[in-house]
């Protein structure tokens, strides 16, 4: 099942869930690749920010920001130190996986450079060690 060597994927935090949750597998999901904008902070307001272990060893270096807008749309943020790596929406009147994502930059330029579907997993990356 895995190479001998698991490492720590992350899944998208849901708003209905209360914590980060980790996952114990052999290689991450493949996502879609190319330069992607992060959505609008318009109509959201921040209901919990919270320090989670991101890469499954022991230390809280992740700080998740969730929002919410009032249509229910559910949105957050993932930063270690200064750095933003991931950014997710998740829309309750759209489907698809042009309204319902998680964003992330792999290589700590700035940029969205990968999309994965709400339920993919992804790892932290290397470029924040």
């Amino acid at each position: 099942m895995t190479s001998g060597h698991a490492r720590a994927l992350v899944t998208a935090p849901r708003l209905a869930a209360g914590a980060l949750f980790l996952l114990l597998a052999g290689s991450a999901t493949a996502a879609e690749e190319g330069f992607f904008k992060g959505p609008g902070m318009e109509g959201f307001v921040k209901i919990e920010v919270y320090e989670a272990d991101g890469d499954g060893d022991g230390d809280k270096e992740t700080t998740v920001r969730r929002f919410r807008n009032i249509a229910g749309d559910s949105m957050f943020t993932m930063t270690t130190g200064e750095k933003l790596w991931a950014w997710s929406l998740e829309s309750v009147q759209e489907d698809g996986i042009e309204h319902n994502y998680v964003l992330f930059d792999s290589d700590c330029d700035g940029r969205f450079d990968r999309r994965y579907g709400l339920d993919e997993e992804f790892t932290p990356p290397d470029c924040l060690k």
